[in-house]
């Protein structure tokens, strides 16, 4: 008992207050008894108070006491103080919380039981010298770690935890060194098996990186549902954070920053920075990871690597990875990975920035930016001709700004197709294929793939301050000597050809886009054609340089036009935000080669899209749309509509190259007036009952308007009426009769003639009630509904009518009816005097006959 400010032994109602108690080893030690202690003030103490035995403080609290803690650890609520962490897990019940200040604690951390583990302050849990160690079902490693959460079924035999069973575990703030432990087979900072629960803000450090497998977090068994969040992870030798759970579990790996060895450390294992597989579902994004890598031939440092999800789906989104020597790859290895979602990423400085292996079946790769690649951009393949090849794979607005070999690379085992259209490849000239675009100067494609159209600048493009995107659908690409005029000619890709002088070396790229490139057309009618001039150096350039586009019979087929109506060479002026002509620009209509039967010309002064165009003298065309409730005898059967119905107007101008809608206008005529025309901005209804006359055309950006269209509608909101008939047999003899029988004929019809346009229509809905209710019924359009009683005793009929138009009485009708279909009994009762069954009257005598029903 050294080292005490004070030490209470064994005894009861002693108080403690207003004491300062500074400087020892415990503050007070109470051991046994009950007491007080409040109003101190502790300072620099190891432990401010220790309670041993059944030492037991009134009501729980130590009122007013003022502490300088920085060494222990407190099951909150509880007025429980450890020094020793794992004893205070030892004495948690399920659902505590222990806080944990601030210290260098050298422990290794078993957890089995659903707890908080929080820090106060910041601080250490260090690896010791002989760390606690651990089998699981899952493995047939033994791991050793600085702390261990386990559900399951510890067996104390093999040392192995198994089976299911789950704890919920939350672990925040924590720093773990590892102490450059070397583990006997693998080492874990954090250890995880059938966890659900949180591991976030910690930070991993001194963990070994060479010779035996180690990991900073890393978790098994298929009961798991973990968020692994905000953590660092600096230096591991195998794994940084790993989630092999397996079908069932799930996990989101979020905001972690996750360091490896290097790019090229010599070291024993191949480091993969963060790791989800084996039939786990998660997520994994807005991470950091770098210098994941080795200096071995046989596999990859990588630094986000998702294996074997079977049915399972990842995400990996919106993360950076970078400086490793793979940067995100999905493999089926032992088994299949049904889908992989790549979005969002940057991936820097890589060998191998993505990369598809084996039997994926259905891949998402979009959005993603890959920079400085001393490899490939993305591989699809297989390592060999019996392993399943990836399938389904869809890379669209990615950028794939360099590589050293290919920007994409399919193995000559991948037989489907890889669809890779609307990519930027690095140069508005696409990807290099030597088939395909033999002149295109960004980075290569080579394997099975599709990869035209192409994106011209980098997703999301804002080129020309106009966020379009139209693919690139050909190219041609040429490089111009210096000092002379030079005519590149494109024309057997892009039907184009530029003429340029320039005092310096320069590179031409001619691009032919798919369609529309950026705004609409202001009175223009394009051919179709839109091209962009793009030279790489233009301070030599000697203005203006010729554009020259040719032009075919088909050409002037497909757009709607003739040669009278073509005008010259449009560019597109990012400033007014519209299509304009050049002013030195015209039209030969009398070239003829046997191909082109004639070209625009423009001498430009400046580059921007260009496109051949004409005027536009096709008007849009409009359609209506009636949504429901609607009714009409003949076809589109909206003929009667009611004021909730709405109606849609769609307009197109000519789909191919016209020069766009530039509004749709509309006026209604109700009650003996119309309405000003009114510009359409979405869908509207009528109001009132009765008839409506709609008027309605569309212009387009040329001017050019469509002829009005007029069309009739009846609004109808009242619904019909319904009635109730009962026939013979029925007592009373009127409508209001009760008493029937199982011949009665009950008649339920309806008439839709109350409202001032009805569309005179109904249906009957009725359901009996005989002890308990039939389902509703709903009788044919028009349909008399006749209906007798099978049994006797009362029957309840409800009963209301609905229109064609779903317009419905307000009021359920309900009429009781009692069943009688049996006859009375009658009886004779002589009095006297009579003789035998002779009778005999006289004026006192009376014959009673009754007839009781």
């Amino acid at each position: 008992y050294a080292a005490c400010g004070g030490l209470i032994y064994d005894s009861d109602d002693v108080i403690i207050t207003n004491n300062t108690l500074d400087g020892n080893l415990v503050g007070v030690y109470y051991y046994g008894g009950n007491g007080t202690i409040a109003y101190n003030t502790f300072t620099n103490n190891k432990w401010a108070i220790n309670l041993y035995g059944d030492a037991y403080i009134y009501g729980n609290t130590f009122s007013g006491n003022t502490y300088n803690l920085t060494y222990m650890a407190e099951i909150v609520g509880t007025n429980h103080f450890w020094d020793v962490i794992q004893d205070a897990i030892n004495n948690a019940t399920d659902g505590d919380t222990i806080k944990v200040y601030d210290g260098v604690y050298e422990e290794s951390l078993t957890i089995d039981k659903s707890i908080n583990l929080i820090a106060g302050s910041s601080p250490v849990i260090k690896c010791p010298a002989t760390p606690e160690d651990v089998k699981i079902q899952e493995s047939t490693h033994t791991f050793e770690y600085v702390i261990g959460i386990f559900g399951g079924t510890y067996g104390s035999g093999n040392d192995t935890y198994y089976g299911p069973g789950t704890i919920n575990v939350n672990i925040s703030g924590f720093t773990i060194d590892s102490n450059d432990k070397t583990p006997s087979d693998r080492f874990v900072g954090i250890f995880f098996r059938n966890l659900i629960g949180n591991i976030s803000g910690c930070t991993i450090v001194n963990t070994s990186v060479d010779g035996k497998e180690t990991f900073g977090i890393l978790g098994y068994g298929g009961n798991s549902d973990i968020t692994i969040y905000g953590n660092t992870v600096n230096q591991f030798g195998r794994g940084g954070i790993g989630v092999n759970c397996g079908l069932g579990a799930t996990c989101l790996v979020k905001e972690n920053t996750v360091v490896g060895p290097g790019k090229n450390p010599v070291v024993t294992w191949a480091p993969n920075g963060i790791q989800v597989g084996y039939g786990t579902t998660g997520i994994i994004t807005e991470n950091d990871v770098s210098s994941c890598g080795w200096n071995g031939s046989s596999w990859s440092g990588t630094g986000i690597l998702v294996v074997d999800t079977n049915v399972s789906s990842v995400t990996v989104d919106n993360n950076y990875v970078h400086n490793c020597e793979s940067g995100i790859v999905f493999v089926a290895y032992w088994d299949y990975c049904s889908s992989a979602v790549i979005t969002n990423n940057t991936v820097e400085d890589t060998d191998w920035s993505i990369a598809l292996h084996n039997d994926i079946r259905s891949a998402t790769i979009m959005y993603n930016t890959v920079v400085n690649c001393t490899g490939d951009c993305i591989d699809v393949w297989n390592y060999s001709w019996f392993a399943g090849a990836p399938t389904n794979v869809e890379i669209h607005y990615n950028n794939f700004m360099d590589a050293v070999y290919d920007g994409l690379w399919v193995g000559s085992y991948v037989t489907q197709t890889v669809d890779a259209e609307y990519n930027y490849w690095g140069h508005p000239s696409g990807p290099y294929n030597a088939t395909l675009n033999p002149t295109g100067q960004g980075v290569s494609v080579v394997g099975n793939v599709d990869f035209i159209p192409w994106l011209d600048d980098e997703w999301p493009d804002d080129d020309y301050d106009y966020n379009e995107t139209s693919g690139v659908e050909d190219a041609y690409y040429e490089d111009v000597p210096a000092g002379t005029e030079t005519t590149v000619d494109g024309t057997a890709d892009t039907d184009t050809t530029v003429t340029v002088n320039s005092t310096n070396p320069i590179g031409v790229t001619i691009l032919l886009y798919e369609g529309n490139p950026e705004g609409t057309n202001q009175g223009a009618y394009a051919m179709g054609k839109y091209l962009d001039i793009i030279i790489n150096d233009t301070s030599g350039v000697q203005w203006p340089i010729n554009i020259t586009i040719y032009y075919t019979l088909q050409d002037l087929i497909d757009s709607g036009l003739s040669e009278d109506d073509i005008v010259g060479i449009m560019f597109w002026n990012g400033t007014a935000g519209e299509w304009q002509y050049y002013n030195d620009t015209g039209v030969n209509k009398d070239y003829f080669d046997g191909t082109y039967i004639g070209y625009v010309w423009a001498n430009a002064w400046h580059l921007t899209p260009v496109g051949l165009g004409g005027n536009d003298t096709q008007a849009p065309t409009t359609t209506k749309t009636v949504g429901q409730p609607k009714y009409g005898p003949f076809p589109p059967y909206d003929l009667y509509v009611t004021s909730s119905t709405q109606f849609n107007l769609t307009a197109v101008d000519n789909p191919s190259n016209g020069s766009g809608v530039n509004a749709t206008y509309y006026r209604i005529w109700y009650n003996g007036a119309w309405t000003p025309w009114t510009l359409y901005t979405g869908n509207f209804t009528l109001t009132g009952e009765c008839k409506h006359y709609l008027e309605f055309y569309s212009v387009d950006n040329a001017g050019n308007a469509e002829a009005v269209h007029n069309q009739t509608h009846y609004v109808d909101d009242t619904p019909p009426q319904s009635f109730l008939v009962v026939g013979d047999p029925k007592w009373p003899q009127n409508q209001g009769a009760t008493f029937v029988t199982t011949s009665t004929v009950i008649t339920l019809y309806a008439n839709d003639i109350y409202g001032p346009c009805n569309v005179g229509s109904f249906h009957m809905h009725y359901r009996i009630w005989n002890g308990t209710w039939t389902p509703w019924q709903v009788g044919g359009l028009g349909e008399v509904i006749n209906i007798t009683f099978s049994e006797e005793c009362k029957h309840y009929i409800e009963y209301y009518a609905e229109d064609n138009l779903g317009n419905t009485e307000t009021t359920i009708h309900n009429r009781t009816f009692y069943v009688d279909d049996t006859p009375p009994t009658s009886s004779i009762e002589l009095g006297e005097p009579k003789c035998g069954y002779a009778l005999e009257f006289d004026g006192n005598d009376y014959v009673d006959i009754s007839n009781p029903d």
